[in-house]
Parts: structure tokens; sequence; C-alpha cells
């Protein structure tokens, strides 16, 4: 018998039902003692490092356990052995007999960081690894893991020695006791194994070891175009093309996340088309996801697309954005099923500055396109009138081009889509084909540009040899926004005023009728001569009240002479000499109080082309300056009454007129 805590009584137990339970708690508790000891010795025991002769490699080195081959890129042949979730790998790379050792060395241990994914560089340094020179990278990512490799070239073989996972580095006992052990036994392995008496477990063909290694420059190409694409100026929020143009839902587009992993899907239908891979994956876009091309010659397609079916015989509008690494290449075709009909197709190619638009119809179009390696978008507009077609083309929400075909031609076999191929390498993203011609207003907001002038001029356009945005002065000189100097000794009553991009100057003019405002460029002559050649071009914004002489010299002169009337204001570029017979060029303009574009140009022969607000100033007689370019440009803005200038700029080449038109930007 036996009490509770309350002092009543209680039944006797059963004396052996007790014991048993005892027994088997003791058996479970001696279990559990057991298999934890067992699981603690097992990880914190020592690894069972051994010497291994790797078959055919013609090395040995030290692994903590029986290695197993694996085909990863990287290498031809790699071992590895994995313990306590940490790797430890040795592989061999048989190189071109022509191959430069430390050029191999270098080039894949630039690209071996790149190459995973995550990982991201964080040391380099010079290495000896037995008796030959070597480099050594250290890489992690965000989660704590890291890698160490080495890189060592062995009579024609790459070898690549590294650990990987959580805590490793290059001082730790067990990854130097992995790298010392590292011996060659054999500079020259290929074809001796037998003669060693060694034992290949694994014998590769030549079209796998080609398979790998062509694996392994798509990695370093992967890893050269991935550190590019990332440093590329992205949007700094996605296009809501389908909430603001509805009319779109009926046709094609693929926007921001609708790139998935292997297939692109229609934001319209909600279909998916095409196989994405290798070169052709998603990547950043120009907002969200978009498609990236890091190697030519590869192309994305999408077929059965009846969008152009829908609109043959319709006004329609084509956008996109893209950026290109290589500008040599189709950006996109749209293409019939039928194969014989390939003359029908839309091609938009690329160049090195410009692009062409080849239209079924067997029009073409070329126009001015940026080549820095920024996203841009593109925009195809197409209107019917009669039996004829308007094609209007857009970069960056300019109108750059334009030409009117008759008859219209035929889309109605037009079925499939193509991005990409020839040199091209960058990304395409918001692809979209709308019902109707889109505005320029429209244009421009898909573009991101607001309905005021863009608020910079085309970087692509800054190779220039002066740039004066004329709103910052440093002691009476102004500075040249390409290089933050001050340049120009500025002579004459000068005052700041609103610019055509934030602060202009505004020049008084002499006084008494005196002329004396103006800039001296006198110290920078030399800078504007770039070459040999006469090929060069001045850009600038003026609204004057009154006459101003702009250039002035020995052969001829440029006026600006505004008025109450638009057809009193006119632009007019004089000939001086040697014949003052000619009637020179001139142009109207906008009405007083208003900027004006204007930009003159020269080729390497000494013609002369004159530009007011984007447009040719025609004339059937060539007119030629032969002055030399630094006396050219030496005084410029010569007043004679009071006007405003902004955005003054002097290229060492002749500017394109797609280029002028860009420079002037949309209006």
């Amino acid at each position: 018998m036996w009490h509770t805590r309350t002092g009543k009584t209680s039944g006797v137990p059963n004396s052996r039902n007790g014991r048993v339970r005892a027994v088997v708690a003791w058996i479970f508790l001696l279990l559990f003692v057991v298999v934890g000891t067992a699981i603690w010795i097992v990880d914190n025991s020592a690894p069972n490092w051994q010497s291994f002769d790797l078959p055919n490699g013609g090395c040995r080195v030290k692994l903590p356990g029986r290695p197993k081959l694996e085909k990863l890129p990287g290498s031809s042949v790699v071992y590895s052995t994995s313990i306590r979730e940490q790797d430890f790998s040795i592989g061999f790379l048989d190189l071109d007999p022509a191959s430069n050792a430390w050029d191999v060395i270098t080039k894949y241990a630039t690209g071996f960081a790149h190459a995973l994914p995550g990982m991201v560089e964080i040391s380099r340094r010079n290495i000896t690894l037995d008796g030959r020179d070597g480099l050594e990278v250290s890489a992690a990512d965000s989660s704590g893991e890291s890698v160490v490799a080495r890189f060592v070239v062995v009579e024609g073989r790459l070898f690549t020695i590294s650990a990987f996972g959580d805590g490793i580095n290059a001082t730790r006992p067990d990854v130097v006791t992995f790298f010392d052990s590292f011996k060659v036994t054999n500079p020259d392995p290929l074809g001796r194994a037998a003669e060693r008496g060694a034992t290949p477990t694994v014998e590769l063909s030549n079209r796998e070891l080609k398979a790998m290694r062509d694996e392994l420059e798509m990695l370093r190409v992967d890893g050269e175009f991935n550190k590019w694409f990332q440093n590329v100026e992205r949007l700094a929020q996605a296009l809501p093309l389908l909430d603001a143009y509805p009319e779109v839902r009926l046709l094609f587009s693929f926007s921001i996340h609708d790139v998935r992993e292997i297939a692109v899907k229609d934001s319209v239908s909600g279909k998916l088309f095409g196989n994405l891979q290798k070169p052709v994956r998603p990547g950043f876009g120009a907002s969200g996801v978009g498609l990236a091309f890091p190697v030519a010659r590869h192309e994305f397609d999408v077929q059965d697309l009846d969008a152009f079916r829908v609109l043959n015989g319709k006004p329609f509008t084509i956008t996109l954005w893209f950026c290109a690494r290589e500008m040599t290449g189709n950006l996109f075709t749209a293409f019939p099923s039928n194969t014989s009909a390939t003359k029908k197709n839309i091609r938009l190619a690329l160049y090195a500055n410009h692009a062409k638009l080849d239209w079924p119809s067997g029009d073409s179009i070329d126009v001015p396109v940026p080549s820095d390696g920024q996203w841009h978008h593109f925009a195809l507009s197409r209107t019917l009138s009669d039996s004829l077609e308007r094609i209007e083309l857009y970069i960056d929400g300019v109108d750059v081009g334009q030409t009117e075909i008759g008859p219209q031609a035929d889309l109605s076999d037009l079925n499939g889509l193509k991005f990409g191929g020839g040199q091209f390498v960058g990304g395409v993203d918001e692809f979209a084909i709308f019902q109707r011609a889109l505005s320029k207003e429209e244009i421009r907001k898909i573009a991101g540009v607001s309905s005021d002038r863009s608020s910079k001029d085309p970087k692509w356009l800054y190779e220039n040899a002066l740039h004066l945005p004329m709103d910052v002065t440093r002691n009476g000189r102004l500075i040249d926004g390409s290089t933050g100097s001050p340049v120009g000794a500025i002579r004459g009553r000068t005052e700041g005023t609103d610019g055509i991009r934030g602060t202009a100057t505004r020049f008084q003019g002499g006084e008494n009728g005196e002329s004396e405002s103006l800039i001296d460029l006198s110290e920078i002559v030399d800078r504007l001569t770039g070459n040999d050649s006469l090929a060069c071009s001045i850009s600038f914004w003026i609204r004057p009240s009154g006459s101003a002489t702009m250039l002035k010299n020995d052969e001829f002169e440029l006026t600006v002479s505004s008025g109450v009337e638009a057809t009193k204001a006119q632009v007019r570029l004089a000939v001086l000499s040697p014949s003052s017979d000619h009637p020179g060029l001139t142009a109207p303009f906008s009405p007083e109080n208003d900027w004006s574009h204007v930009v003159l140009t020269r080729d390497v022969t000494g013609s002369v082309r004159l530009f007011v607000n984007g447009k040719k100033v025609d004339s059937d007689l060539g007119l030629t300056i032969t002055t030399n370019t630094n006396s050219l440009f030496k005084e410029l803005l010569w007043c004679d009454s009071p006007c405003d200038v902004d955005e003054v700029a002097v290229y060492r080449r002749e500017l394109e007129a797609g280029e002028v038109l860009l420079l002037f930007g949309p209006q």
C-alpha cells in the first residue's frame, strides 16, 4: 500500500508490470544514447583523407572520401567528394597545343565566379601549385556559401581544384591540406595510363569532351554577358501597356513577368509560345523580365500568330524595347509559314549606328539608332489612305523616318515572329502589336518621354569636341559639359534665363550698336579639329530678339532674325567668299519668344548643310565652306542684338539627318 499527496490510499500496483515497463524504458533510453553518440561521432570525426590518382589525369590529390566522376560545366572531367555539405573537386581540361598557359589560366579564373549563380568574386591572388604558377579565386554568395578555386596548367592541361560550401576559405586546414596534396604524376598522361598500370574507371568520347568544352565556353560567354547586362540602366517602373491601351488585348504582347523559364506567354491570350533554351533565356528587361540574347546567331521564334492576318488592310502599330551589345543583326522579323513567300517579311535589322526596316512591298527605310548599349524604344506605325500606306518609325519617341508606299502590302500570310539573329547580342522586352496607328503623343508616352522636350540629349551624341550647356559659368567662363573644365571666355553683358533644358544664357548685345557679346574659344581651337578632314558640325538652340549673327568669318555668316510675324523670322546662311552671287540658305522658324534649333554640318569635301528645327534647308545650289574647323568655331555667338542661347555643341564629324532630328527631340 502507498499514499498519495492528499493522504488517501491507493491500490497496490502489479509489481511484474512495473518491472516490464522499467525495462522497456531503459532499452529506449539506451538506444537513444547509442544513436545520439553515433551521430555525434559521425558528425565530429575527421574525414578519412586518402590520396587518389585521377584515372588518365596524370596527377594525385588527397580527398576526404572516394570521389565520383561528374560531368560539370567548367571542366571536361571532374572528380568530387561531398562531406558535411561541403564539396572538394578536381577537374581537368585538355587545351589547344598553341594555347598560352597564363592566358588560359586568367581566362577561366575570370569566368569561374560569374558561372556560379549568385556568386561574387571577393579575392584573387597568384599562387604556386606543385611548383607551377597559377591563380587562386575566392567567391561567395549572400547565404554564406563560398568557394575557393585554384587554376594551373600542366603541359597543355588545365587543372581546376576547388572547395565549396558553408564556411570554406583558403586558410582552413582541410582546404590547405587539399590544395597542398596536388602532385603531378605524369605531365603527359594522354594515352599512357596503361603504361603506368592505372585502370581508367571512365573513358569519355571525343563527342562528350567537345560537348563539355562547348558548355564551358557558353558559361564564359554567359558570365561576360551578365556582367555587361547588369550595368545596363533599366526603366524606373513597368510600362502599363495593357491598362493604357485595351485594344492591344486582341492581338499579341509579351510584357513584364510574362517570360517564363522555358517559354514566352502572350499577355493577351495567355498562350505560351516558343521554347526558351540557352542562349536565349529570361533576363533583365527594360522593366521586369525580358528576353536575353547573350550569343550571336541565335533566335527565338513565335509561331501560329494570327495578329497580322487580323490586321491585313488595317492600320496598326508595333512597339518594343531593345538594348544591343552587338548591333549587327535582326531585331525582329514577321514572316509567313509559307517559306516560298520569304520576300513578304517585315524585318528590322540593326547596324553600327542605324537600323533598316524592310517592308513586304520591297521598300525599306533607314533610320539612326543609338548604339550606346542602353535600353531604347522602337515604334513602327502604319496608316492607310486610299490605296496607299504610310510607314513612320520612332526611336525613343522621336519621329526619325517615314515613307509612303502603294499599293498596300498583303500581310495575310504573316503568322510568325522571330527575335534575334545575325550578330545581335542584347535584350528585347515589352513587345506589342496594336490594332490602330498610335498618335505621336501615345508613342512618346509608351517610350517614357513627356510631351515636353526630353530632359537630355541622346547619350550617343556626346562624342563631341565641345559641349556648352550654357547654364554654368565660373569667373566669366562657360563650363564644358564634356570635361567639366572652364572654357570660352564671355565678352559682353550676359545674364541667366530659362533654357531649353535648365538655365540658358542671355546675351544682351553690344551697346551703341557695337557687336561685343561673344564666346571666345581661341584657347581651345586645337580641340575643335579632330582630324585633317573638313567634316564637322555645330548644334545650338536660340531665341533671338532682333538679329543675331551666330558665326562669321571671311567666307560666310550665319544669322538668325526674329520677327513679330512668323514669316519675318528666319535663319540665313550667307556666302561672302569666294562668290557673293550664291543665294545662300534661308529658312523660316518659330515666332518671337520661342526656341529654335539650328544645326550646321560640313562633310569631308566642305559641302555644307543647314538644319532648322530638325528639317534640312534645301537648295539646288551646292554650298561649300573650306575654312579650317578651328578657325571656323574659334568665336561663337557674335550677337548684334539680345538673344538667348542654350545647349551649344561642336562635333568633329558631320551629323546625319536622323541624328539632327534626335537632337531636336520630340515636338
